[in-house]
């Protein structure tokens, strides 16, 4: 049905805390935070108060208070350190980030070696930290993954297209709509 006053929800990420409730609520849980800590804080919000912003950065992702609800976009510097580390930025884009038809070939198979697997590992921890904010990133970064271990020339090959994939989609913002009635 609805929140209720009186509850809040809170995200703790090491000394980051985001919350979300009504604002009175918001107001005596900053009171109590702020009776035992120094705080810097920003309320987004559809800036009827003072106080209030109507886009801040969370955790380096950028959230934005809209008339028609919340809107959450990831972290671009993820998206072009991975174009620039491919090195695709003067490539072929394509439209999806994995593909099936791709046939493998036996020199796929081989091992990587030297520091193309350090490189690759980077990129592949970048791509999945991505993902966290970007489903549809998050298959092919988990089978990209898979292969860390020992990577392949398969695996390098997924992430270049992955990499295809972010240089024409690398924006993607995410609209949660307010909900109405209940």
């Amino acid at each position: 049905k609805g929140r209720k006053p009186g509850a809040i929800s809170v995200l703790i990420h090491g000394d980051d805390f985001v919350a979300v409730g009504y604002r009175q609520d918001i107001a005596e849980f900053r009171k109590s935070i702020a009776e035992r800590f120094t705080i810097k804080d920003k309320v987004v919000g559809p800036n009827i108060h003072e106080e209030e912003i109507q886009e801040a950065r969370v955790l380096n992702r950028n959230l934005r208070w809209k008339p028609e609800g919340w809107e959450y976009e990831a972290d671009q510097r993820h998206v072009d350190a991975i174009v620039s580390a491919m090195q695709v930025a003067g490539g072929e884009a394509v439209v999806t980030a994995g593909a099936n038809d791709e046939k493998e070939h036996e020199e796929d198979e081989q091992k990587l070696e030297g520091e193309s697997i350090t490189n690759i590992r980077s990129v592949c921890a970048r791509l999945n930290f991505l993902a966290q904010d970007r489903a549809e990133l998050q298959f092919i970064s988990k089978e990209i993954s898979s292969a860390m271990s020992k990577p392949t020339y398969a695996a390098h090959k997924k992430l270049k297209r992955v990499a295809r994939f972010l240089k024409a989609h690398g924006r993607a913002v995410q609209m949660f709509p307010w909900e109405h009635g209940t």
